[in-house]
């Protein structure tokens, strides 16, 4: 709105300009003209005034809003980099148990072989002296056929 100082200027030097002139109706109607003016800049300022305070207010909620949907963002990401965490560690978890039985069935294996060659070399050895001895019992019964 614009001062009361100016419009009293405005005012002031309006009217001492019509009032020398000689038609004081014609005088009358133009300070009406200049008044009108006045008045509807003084309106037009109050309106550009109120959209921009509209405008300010508006883009403050954008912005509010825009920074909650930020917040929300930053909460998802956090809650999905612990569910990844949460699921690497599982993974780990199950690699490692893994591993631990596999080493643990490899083993195993290792050992029953280990213990099925160590059979077999004694069979080996029992069946070598059980020929050998068949052997040194055929060896006698022909001996004993021949005398």
């Amino acid at each position: 709105m614009m001062n009361n100082i100016e419009f009293v200027l405005y005012a002031a030097v309006i009217a001492i300009l019509l009032i020398g002139q000689a038609n004081w109706v014609i005088a009358l109607i133009s300070i009406l003209i200049i008044l009108a003016v006045i008045i509807s800049k003084s309106s037009g300022e109050e309106k550009i005034k109120t959209i921009n305070e509209n405008t300010e207010k508006i883009l403050g909620s954008i912005a509010e809003r825009l920074e909650k949907f930020s917040e929300k963002i930053g909460e998802i990401k956090t809650s999905t980099e612990k569910g990844l965490i949460g699921i690497e560690n599982s993974i780990i978890e199950f690699r490692n148990e893994y591993r631990a039985e596999i080493d643990s069935s490899y083993r195993d294996l290792a050992r029953r072989l280990a213990e099925t060659e160590q059979k077999i070399e004694s069979i080996k050895k029992t069946m070598g002296s059980a020929v050998g001895m068949m052997e040194e019992r055929i060896e006698e019964i022909e001996e004993d056929k021949q005398l």
